[in-house]
C-alpha cells in the first residue's frame, strides 16, 4: 500500500523535496504519501524493499536508493545554509536578531552534519610520539665533560691486613 504510493509519487519527487531542504516528516506527511515518518526513512535509507524482482535485484535497488538519498541529503546542506542566511538577512528588529542567529547557527550545525567536507569544521589530527621526543631530546642533550688527571702508578692509601694465610683449593681443570 505505502510502496504503492511511493511508487506514484515517484522517489524522484520525494528526493527534490528532501533537496529542498524540506524534513522527512513533512514529506510523508503530503497527502499524496500519507505515510508515517518512520516508514519513509526506513524506505529511503534501503531497509524496507518491495518484492519484485530476485533478492540480488531487490539489495541493488535499495543500495542505489540509499545512495541517492544520501547525496540528496549532502544537496540539502546548501539549501539549509542558504535558509539561514535569508533568514538572518530578513531579521530588522534587533530583538528577534539573535533568535534569528540561532536559528541560523542550528541549520549551519545540521549542514555540517549532512556535508561534512563543505560545512564541517576542520579538525587537526595531532599525534605525539612520546618515544621518539625522548630520544630526541637524549641525542640533543650536552654531556659535561669533566678531564680526570690519571695517576701513573697509584698507590693506595690503605692496607690489608691478614692474620692467617688464604688457602688455595685444588686447581685441577675440569674435563
Amino acid at each position: 500500500m505505502y510502496l504503492a504510493r511511493i511508487d506514484a509519487f515517484g522517489l524522484d519527487t520525494i528526493l527534490d523535496h528532501v533537496i529542498d531542504g524540506k524534513v522527512l516528516r513533512w514529506i510523508a506527511a503530503l497527502p499524496e504519501l500519507n505515510m508515517s515518518r518512520a516508514f519513509l526513512t526506513n524506505y529511503l535509507n534501503g531497509k524496507i524493499n518491495d518484492k519484485n524482482g530476485t533478492l540480488d535485484e531487490r539489495e541493488a535497488r535499495s543500495k542505489k536508493r540509499r545512495a541517492l538519498y544520501a547525496e540528496a541529503r549532502k544537496m540539502s546542506a546548501t539549501t539549509i545554509v542558504e535558509d539561514g542566511r535569508e533568514q538572518l538577512d530578513e531579521e530588522t528588529d534587533p530583538r528577534m536578531a539573535q533568535l534569528a542567529m540561532n536559528r541560523a547557527t542550528f541549520r549551519l550545525r545540521i549542514a555540517e552534519a549532512f556535508d561534512r567536507d563543505q560545512y564541517g569544521q576542520s579538525k587537526a589530527q595531532i599525534n605525539i610520539n612520546l618515544g621518539s621526543m625522548h630520544l630526541d631530546a637524549l641525542r640533543k642533550r650536552v654531556v659535561a665533560r669533566v678531564d680526570v688527571p690519571l695517576l701513573e702508578n697509584p698507590e693506595p692509601d690503605y692496607t690489608v691486613e691478614q692474620d692467617e694465610p688464604l688457602e688455595q683449593e685444588d686447581a685441577t681443570p675440569l674435563s
